[in-house]
């Protein structure tokens, strides 16, 4: 039995009863998640292209979703420098729009707005996570 403290590797998560092919493919992704949640928070990636589209606003959604669902405690570092971002590319009406491909005031609001409330739903995203029961 393998202590909750082990570092997750193949041949750890074959000791804990994963066959060869699943334990190495949860590794990798287990690895490629790590990498991405640090890539994450680099100003070279929240500044993307010196401009916003809506795809730079979806991408904060998903990323700021996908760090509270992992469980990792940077996405409140990232929260802190995307919101701030946000803010500050504020239209005077309170509203927020794309500079380039996706310019939808309403697409870019809507989804600015569910970014700046995602720590209202952390217990949500993470009962999203939560394995289904079968009784």
């Amino acid at each position: 039995m393998l202590a909750p403290t082990e570092e997750v590797t193949a041949k750890n998560l074959q000791a804990a009863g994963m066959t060869s092919a699943d334990a190495d493919k949860y590794a990798a992704a287990y690895e490629i998640n790590r990498a991405a949640a640090k890539q994450a928070q680099q100003n070279d990636v929240m500044n993307g292209f010196g401009s916003n589209g809506g795809e730079e606003f979806l991408s904060y959604l998903q990323t700021g979703e996908g760090m509270i669902m992992s469980k990792d405690d940077g996405w409140k570092k990232w929260y802190d420098n995307v919101s701030g971002r946000l803010l500050s590319i504020q239209n005077n009406d309170g509203s927020w729009n794309g500079h380039h491909c996706i310019t939808s005031p309403v697409f870019c609001t809507a989804t600015a707005v569910l970014i700046l409330s995602v720590n209202r739903d952390i217990d949500r995203l993470l009962a999203v996570k939560q394995p289904q029961q079968h009784n």
